[in-house]
């Protein structure tokens, strides 16, 4: 079983931390608009999510040891890729910045014993949720698929 150790909750936190910094960017919440109001997908959500999942692209590192960084930065480096972490924090900002209550999973994905994945969970409905649906940009799978997940971690963002 993976170990929920005081480093792996500081760098949650400061996860949180940049969601929370950059809900309310004005050129951050510009950019959530237009996606929601361009796309065509049933939930803000899904056009969200679809959206990230197309543009941004993914870098595995399975150690959490990239540096966190701004959801803008993480959208001037679509092309070269991003990881998990920072996929969660641009899609975490954007859903913030429309008041969706968010969570996060982090997953043990490659050994049963060590986290090395984290994704969002969004609440439905949006005001009182009673159900948690995954949000993992990083897979090529449809909106609130997940990967084989080994262990895994919740926490409320």
């Amino acid at each position: 079983m993976a170990e929920v150790t005081p480093e792996l909750i500081a760098r949650l936190n400061d996860i949180k931390g940049l969601i929370y910094r950059y809900a309310g960017n004005l050129s951050l919440s510009g950019i959530t608009t237009r996606i929601i109001t361009e796309n065509t997908y049933n939930s803000e959500p899904e056009k969200l999510f679809y959206w990230v999942q197309k543009n941004i692209a993914y870098k595995n590192d399975l150690k959490f040891a990239h540096k966190l960084i701004s959801p803008m930065e993480t959208i001037e480096k679509a092309r070269i890729g991003v990881d998990c972490e920072n996929h969660t924090i641009l899609l975490g900002a954007m859903l913030k910045s429309r008041n969706w209550p968010i969570r996060f999973k982090v997953t043990a994905t490659e050994r049963p014993d060590k986290f090395d994945h984290i994704y969002l969970m969004v609440g439905y409905p949006k005001l009182h949720p009673v159900s948690w649906v995954p949000t993992d940009t990083t897979i090529k799978e449809p909106f609130g698929s997940e990967p084989l997940v080994l262990d895994s971690y919740i926490m409320e963002v």
